[in-house]
């Protein structure tokens, strides 16, 4: 099933609510095309576009967090640079064993990955966002 935005998971920043909805369906994409497992290169295509967006995204999150003094930007940081660590692995797992075996694993990782990410690490921003009468951006 794909994931919906709701308005709860917002931060109260326009550009980083938007990077997180275009983030989502870059997810969404990617569990679509693990309906055909078998066809690999639309599926590196999407994690592709995937890894480039979310190293733009993380960067921009980061200037935004400094710049309304986010006490746990640094921890944030860290977090960012795991996750893309983890991306990596997944692709790297992708590229050398195909996803057949693996697809609902996949599915599951990312959702966790991205999800996980955004309700537990990045809506305690929204409250530093919010003091702001503009986005930032």
């Amino acid at each position: 099933m794909a994931i919906v935005w709701r308005d709860s998971m917002s931060v109260a920043n326009s550009k980083v609510d938007t990077d997180h909805k275009r983030l989502i369906n870059l997810l969404n994409t990617v569990e679509k095309q693990l309906e055909n497992p078998e066809e690999v290169a639309p599926i590196l295509k999407t994690f592709a576009q995937l890894k480039i967006y979310t190293l733009e995204h993380f960067q921009r999150e980061e200037i935004l967090q400094l710049r309304v003094r986010y006490p746990k930007a640094a921890a944030h940081k860290r977090i960012h640079q795991s996750l893309v660590k983890q991306l990596d692995d997944i692709i790297a797992s992708v590229k050398a064993k195909g996803v057949a075996a693996k697809a609902d694993d996949i599915s599951a990782l990312l959702r966790h990955w991205l999800i996980d990410h955004v309700l537990q690490e990045d809506l305690p921003m929204k409250a530093y966002f919010s003091k702001y009468s503009t986005d930032l951006s």
